[in-house]
C-alpha cells in the first residue's frame, strides 16, 4: 500500500505544530504500534496507534494503521458483538480519513472490503443483501477515484455475478 511510509516521516508530517512533548509522544506510540503490528500483536499495536491518534488527532497515519488493527482483529462470519465492534471500530478509522480526505484510495479499498467482509458473516437473505449494496458502493466508489485499481472491478464483477 502506497501509504506505508517510513514512520519517522509519517509523524512528522502528521504532528506538525504540535507540542514538542505530544510530537515526541506520538512519534513514540506510532514506533511501538508498528513495530507491534509487524509482530502480528494487533491489540497492543491498536492501543499505541490510540495514544498517537489522540496525541496528533490529525495524524491519518495512526488512523490508518488503527484501523487496520482492528480490522485485523475481526472475523468474518462471527455475529460475537465483540467482534462486529472490531469492524465498527476499523470503520470510524477509515470514515475519519475519508471524510479529511476524500479520495483516499487507501482508505477506500480498506472500507470496500471491510464492507465486503461483514457481508460474508450475515444468514438474513435481506440484510446480506443489503451490506453487498454498501459493499458495492465503496468499490464503485474506489474504482471511480482510482481508475488503475484491479480489486474495484474484479470484486464488482463478483459481486455482479
Amino acid at each position: 500500500m502506497g501509504r506505508l511510509l517510513p514512520v519517522a516521516l509519517l509523524c512528522a508530517a502528521a504532528v506538525f505544530g504540535q507540542e514538542d512533548s505530544d510530537l515526541t509522544g506520538a512519534r513514540e506510540a506510532m514506533g511501538r504500534g508498528v513495530h507491534l503490528m509487524q509482530r502480528g500483536n494487533y491489540p497492543q499495536a491498536a492501543r499505541a496507534f490510540e495514544v498517537a491518534a489522540r496525541l496528533a488527532p490529525t495524524n491519518l497515519e495512526a488512523k490508518l494503521y488503527l484501523g487496520i488493527c482492528y480490522m485485523a482483529q475481526f472475523r468474518a462470519g462471527s455475529a460475537d458483538p465483540a467482534n462486529l465492534e472490531f469492524a465498527h471500530k476499523a470503520e470510524t478509522q477509515f470514515l475519519a480519513i475519508l471524510q479529511a480526505e476524500p479520495a483516499d484510495d487507501t482508505a477506500l479499498q480498506y472500507m470496500a472490503n471491510l464492507a465486503w467482509e461483514r457481508s460474508t458473516g450475515i444468514a438474513d437473505p435481506a440484510e446480506k443483501q443489503k451490506q453487498i449494496e454498501r459493499a458495492k458502493g465503496w468499490y464503485e466508489e474506489l474504482e471511480k477515484q482510482v481508475p488503475r485499481n484491479k480489486e474495484a472491478p474484479f470484486m464488482l464483477a463478483v459481486m455482479a455475478w
